[in-house]
């Protein structure tokens, strides 16, 4: 086996670069439907605890929709941090294609890291949320 640090650089071939460029295009179109993602959540939140300030109902019901309104804007704050690796990938890939940039292509790295981390976590979260909201509703029939 060839030992690794006789070679530290690592060329990319023209294939890869017009990956890298599809990735980019494909990248802004899921970036567009995070925002959309984000801006659901983010009303449901919040028109959630303007109806719970508002509300003459049952307390119980009143301390539900405050914390599932505060869970929902917590949730598009977690979408829009996802959404932000993902533009800052976007962004430094395209960089380091079109001024061949090592250091950008590391920060690009770095970032769709980081959007794969958040990524797993919200789709962990809205498990965990489904479970939840189901255990409720079970008990409550």
């Amino acid at each position: 086996m060839e030992n690794q640090t006789s070679n530290p650089k690592l060329e990319i071939s023209n294939n890869a670069v017009e990956n890298l460029n599809q990735t980019v295009k494909w990248s802004k179109k899921l970036s567009t439907i995070f925002i959309i993602l984000t801006i659901i959540p983010l009303f449901l939140g919040f028109f959630m605890i303007y109806v719970s300030f508002f509300s003459e109902t049952n307390t119980s019901l009143i301390i539900f929709g405050l914390i599932s309104g505060i869970i929902y804007v917590l949730y598009a704050s977690l979408l829009y941090k996802t959404n932000y690796h993902l533009k800052e990938f976007t962004r430094n890939i395209k960089s380091a294609i079109k001024f061949n940039n090592t250091e950008k292509l590391d920060l690009a790295l770095k970032n769709q890291t980081s959007f794969y981390k958040l990524l797993f976590a919200c789709t962990c979260l809205i498990f965990l949320l489904i479970f939840i909201l189901n255990g409720i509703v079970r008990s409550n029939m």
